[in-house]
């Protein structure tokens, strides 16, 4: 064991030593326990941004039962679906989005916030890149989504979940472009102007 002196901001010191304590845990065994996980996630590659993300993430989906599945798998569940009953899949799909807002809508209570939760809800899905631009002058919004399953039933269907959640900030797709893994929605605020 070697001993050693640390310097930390007297808050960060605070706020460690308070959880070290909810955890029945010495401050010597807390440390040793946080710097031994924050160092094997960086062996690892990792960042303790990832760390949050996911942690940020697993709070979200933790009050929604969620099954995670193979996404070769969803694109043939979503192809077969689509074939079978679009009216009804995207429909499907869009409650689940308009659901699922609700429940973002508690960490992220308008649009602008929106994006940064998005980011940390998106890390356990296959999506590969989010991002959402505020159209200047306007109260409108371009969505761009990339790994939006490998058939163009999946970006359908990526489309309508994200046209779901849009209907929960008061959002209305008024344009949307679909190709095979992507999506770009643009969306307008349905917000009552006042006089």
């Amino acid at each position: 064991m070697k001993r050693t002196n640390l310097s930390v901001e007297s808050e960060t010191f605070e706020k460690f030593s308070r959880v070290a304590r909810e955890q029945n845990k010495t401050i010597f065994a807390f440390a040793n326990e946080t710097l031994d996980f924050a160092t094997s996630v960086y062996n690892d590659g990792g960042s303790l941004a990832d760390v949050r993300k996911l942690w940020n993430a697993f709070q979200l989906i933790r009050s929604i039962d969620v099954l995670t599945l193979p996404s070769d798998f969803v694109d043939e569940i979503n192809q077969k679906l689509m074939t079978s009953d679009e009216n009804w899949t995207s429909n499907a799909y869009f409650r689940l989005g308009s659901n699922v807002g609700a429940l973002l809508r508690f960490s992220a209570q308008s649009i602008d916030s929106l994006s940064a939760v998005a980011e940390n809800f998106f890390i356990l899905l296959p999506v590969k890149h989010f991002k959402m631009t505020s159209l200047e002058g306007t109260k409108s919004i371009q969505i761009d989504i990339a790994g939006a399953g490998h058939n163009i039933e999946s970006a359908k269907c990526t489309a309508e979940f994200l046209k779901g959640i849009l209907s929960s900030y008061e959002y209305e797709a008024n344009r949307v472009e679909l190709n095979v893994g992507t999506v770009r929605i643009w969306a307008v605020s349905k917000e009552k102007k006042e006089f």
